[in-house]
Order: C-alpha cells, then sequence, then structure tokens
C-alpha cells in the first residue's frame, strides 16, 4: 500500500483520537470524570496482582487480534490493515491528549513511553499483515491454525511486556510527575 495513504490514516486517526477525547472532556462531563478517574488510577497498578492483571490484558489483547483476524480473513485484508492504521493512531490521541490534560504537557515524552506495548502489537499485526498479503499474490497459502498460533503467542508477548513495562514505568513515573 502507498505509504502516503498509511500516513493520512496514522494522521486522521490521531487528529480524530485528539478529537474525540476533548470533545468528551469539554461536553460530557459525567463521562470525562469516569475517564480521569480511571486515567488518573493508574499508580495503582502495582497493587494488582500478576495473574489477574496478566489474564487482563491477554484477554483484551486476544479479543483485538481475533477482530484484526476476523476482518483481514474474511472482509479484506487492505481494509483491515486500514483500520489497524486507524485504530492505532485514535488510541494514541486519545491516550496523548489524557495525558496532557491530567499531567500536563511536560510529562507528554515520560508517558508516551507507556505506548510501547500497544505499537509493538500493532507493528507486528501489520508487518505480518503485508507479508502474508505478498506471500499470497505468489499462490502460497498458510494454514488457518498457525495464523491463529501467531495471534496468540503476539498477544502473550505483547501482554508480557505490557505488564513489565507498564507497572514498572507507572510507579517510578507517578513519583516524578
Amino acid at each position: 500500500m502507498n505509504k502516503k495513504i498509511t500516513l493520512f490514516l496514522y494522521y486522521i486517526g490521531l487528529l480524530t483520537g485528539i478529537l474525540i477525547i476533548n470533545y468528551i472532556l469539554k461536553y460530557h462531563l459525567e463521562y470525562a470524570d469516569r475517564i480521569i478517574e480511571g486515567f488518573g488510577s493508574l499508580d495503582k497498578i502495582e497493587f494488582v496482582k500478576g495473574q489477574e492483571l496478566f489474564l487482563y490484558l491477554f484477554f483484551k489483547r486476544i479479543k483485538q487480534l481475533l477482530i484484526f483476524c476476523f476482518i483481514y480473513f474474511y472482509i479484506s485484508k487492505v481494509v483491515s490493515l486500514c483500520i489497524l492504521d486507524f485504530y492505532y493512531a485514535s488510541v494514541k490521541g486519545i491516550f496523548l491528549s489524557l495525558v496532557v490534560y491530567y499531567y500536563g504537557p511536560f510529562s507528554l515524552f515520560l508517558m508516551s513511553v507507556m505506548l510501547i506495548p500497544c505499537f509493538l502489537c500493532f507493528a507486528i499485526l501489520e508487518i505480518a499483515g503485508w507479508n502474508y498479503f505478498k506471500m499470497e499474490k505468489r499462490e502460497y497459502k498458510i494454514d488457518m491454525t498457525n495464523i491463529f498460533l501467531f495471534a496468540f503467542i503476539v498477544a502473550i508477548f505483547v501482554t508480557i511486556v505490557e505488564i513489565v513495562l507498564n507497572s514498572v514505568f507507572v510507579t517510578r513515573i507517578s513519583n516524578y510527575i
């Protein structure tokens, strides 16, 4: 796919995420209070037991991966990769807007480290998606069980990275902010 289209979708998704969260924070105070309350309690992540946190994050990631795989294999490969770019960028825009709103603009760089696990998940999916798309043009087929096994392994890997990175980083960064 053209890199201009990918960048366009990324910037539109980033802008959409920023606009959505700013609209909610400005005009829908009942939702904004819940969002800010949940976002402000990120430093309580160290008190959650490892198994509960792992299962919560794993099921969250596996749900995203299964939706992506369903769209990719049963609807359209190019559309699913475009949706993936847009979704990642909008999540990033929402998160960065909340960081600026809650912690201030100076903590934007420090808190953006928390996006690394999410970026890893979407980068792995996008690279694998485009490689499979190129292989399919060469009439090389991959078994569906291998694809779901790959998604399962990616979900486990990203969940472990997210638990380690975010739990260590959030507890340290909450002392500085």
